[in-house]
């Protein structure tokens, strides 16, 4: 289970930060169900920040970097779960706008054209209309 939280407004616009818990379940390790490993939870937090198209974020999973069987295949191949780590990340998105517009031919037949993609970052473009 994860929450997030983002502010909106204010001076804090932009920020945000977020946890959850993860919970595996009681598992065998052999197929007659008789080598028991027993449940575990873990729990991850993170911090980001998003302005205008771009978005800052620093995770850390399995606060506590918690030493624990994540699996088993046979009773004698079980593996650790993944260690508690920090890390950060930078990612953008890109706005797409399509302009489609419907022709007339002069023998009344209909068709389709389009204007191709423009994609804007911060109001400039990045590709320029050309017509197919």
């Amino acid at each position: 289970m994860w929450g997030d939280y983002t502010f909106k407004t204010g001076p804090l616009t932009g920020f945000g930060f977020g946890a959850g818990v993860r919970y595996n379940g009681i598992s065998y390790a052999d197929t007659a169900n008789t080598l028991l490993f027993r449940n575990t939870s873990s729990s991850d937090a993170a911090i980001h920040y998003e302005m205008k198209n771009w978005r800052l974020a620093l995770n850390i999973n399995h606060i506590g970097d918690k030493i624990y069987v994540g699996s088993c295949s046979t009773p004698s191949a079980c593996f650790y779960g993944d260690r508690g780590a920090p890390s950060a990340s930078v990612s953008s998105s890109v706005v797409l706008r399509v302009d489609v517009k419907r022709t007339e031919r002069s023998r009344g037949e209909s068709e389709i054209g389009s204007d191709l993609v423009d994609q804007f970052i911060d109001g400039q473009a990045l590709s320029r209309r050309s017509s197919y």
